[in-house]
């Protein structure tokens, strides 16, 4: 098979009368207007979401240019919508990683010096914690006392007995 066969059996089949003519551009360019609707999708799914979404989309997309080739007669470019879609999914996606390692950094950064490894690791799993910097209201009671020698004493006891002993 030669780098020209495919040519030579378009300009045949031409020549026998099968008419095979690519879209007009304008009709390319409404095929990528889902694309672009995409890229404003995909980013708030997540990885394996968004990669089943593209695989999706991108296999509807080449059987529809096999089904408007095969009974239309009808070319449509498959290399540069394909290329599109992939390579703005991965784009979107290392794109979207990136700035949630920068969150992360900040995080880290921010309140590593102040706060427990868990603690960092619960505000890193939900964000929105760091809105919540400011504490929440609760109704409590505080007991205040001053007991002699309690400080020798708590030394002694766990949490758990020294809360017997003062009850």
């Amino acid at each position: 098979m030669t780098p020209f066969s495919n040519s030579l059996s378009l300009t045949t089949s031409a020549r026998a009368g099968i008419r095979i003519s690519p879209l007009p551009l304008v009709t390319t360019y409404t095929s990528l207007l889902p694309v672009s609707k995409m890229s404003l999708i995909v980013p708030k799914l997540k990885v394996l979401q968004g990669a089943v979404l593209i695989a999706v989309f991108a296999t509807v997309y080449a059987l529809l240019a096999l089904g408007s080739f095969t009974h239309l007669g009808r070319w449509l470019d498959v290399i540069g919508p394909m290329t599109t879609i992939i390579v703005g999914y991965l784009v979107l996606t290392i794109y979207g990683y990136i700035i949630k390692e920068r969150e992360k950094d900040f995080v880290q950064g921010a309140f590593g010096h102040y706060l427990s490894p868990t603690v960092i690791e619960q505000i890193m799993e939900n964000p929105e914690m760091v809105n919540q910097l400011g504490g929440e209201e609760r109704v409590m009671t505080a007991f205040f006392s001053d007991i002699a020698s309690f400080s020798t004493i708590s030394e002694c006891l766990t949490p758990a007995e020294l809360v017997d002993f003062i009850n």
